[in-house]
């Protein structure tokens, strides 16, 4: 049922075409679905016969840029100044902007990278956690990652304390969509992921994404507030 329904918006999201938005959706739903009871072994039985599909949907479902995004994954580690240059240059300055600033970072407002405009395509959206990297080096970044863990610590204690199997599910999707959003984010900085375009949130510049997941936080808030919070012993009225 819950997998049919989310079905048919997957799929005219992909013909639209948005992979990443389509990559963030599947493992929203299989966490929704393993928090409402679903099997584990059901589960990755249906993980297991789409990941059998991806080479059909690999070579006859996608898009040729959709593809060379991908392709980036594996062609990065190779010496071809030529690709780096040309599909591979966003990825190369990315983590030149990364490495560039080392542990402390070259500073709020600092560095090459924002000196000069059009080094680092998307700087302020896609790629903005390769510019946090380059201002507040790795110390600055591990924080950034750390703030992600306490909302989704957060937002599972929420999910684990409320007595409303709705919003336990409500919680655990929004969670998911936040963390899965910034792993791409992340991963695509860093080369582990295809470049989707997926922004980092509460970070990335742009409205839609930026109201979005405040309203997820403003449910978490919701679900919270619908459940008795005590910090001393129940009254007596909840004896037995």
């Amino acid at each position: 049922g819950p997998f049919l329904l989310t079905l048919l918006p997957m799929v005219l999201i992909l013909f639209q075409p948005d992979l990443g938005t389509l990559l963030m959706l599947l493992p929203v739903l299989f966490a929704m679905l393993f928090a409402a009871g679903a099997r584990l072994r059901h589960l990755l039985i249906i993980i297991a016969l789409g990941a059998a599909t991806l080479p059909i949907f690999y070579f006859y479902g996608m898009k040729p840029y959709q593809r060379q995004r991908i392709e980036v994954l594996w062609k990065q580690s190779t010496g071809d100044e030529t690709w780096h240059m040309d599909q591979g240059y966003q990825l190369r300055q990315s983590k030149i902007a990364l490495g560039t600033g080392g542990l402390w970072g070259q500073g709020y407002g600092e560095g090459i990278f924002l000196e000069y405009d059009g080094l680092l395509p998307e700087e302020h959206n896609d790629f903005i956690f390769a510019i946090i990297g380059h201002q507040w080096g790795l110390v600055g970044a591990a924080l950034v990652i750390l703030a992600y863990g306490v909302i989704v610590l957060v937002g599972l204690e929420v999910a684990l304390i409320t007595n409303d199997p709705f919003g336990r599910l409500l919680a655990v999707g929004v969670v998911v969509m936040i963390v899965v959003q910034a792993l791409l984010n992340i991963g695509m900085t860093i080369g582990l992921a295809p470049i989707t375009g997926m922004p980092l949130p509460f970070v990335s510049a742009g409205g839609s994404s930026l109201w979005t997941n405040f309203l997820g936080l403003g449910l978490l808030v919701s679900i919270a507030q619908r459940r008795p919070l005590y910090l001393t012993p129940p009254p007596f009225e909840y004896g037995d």
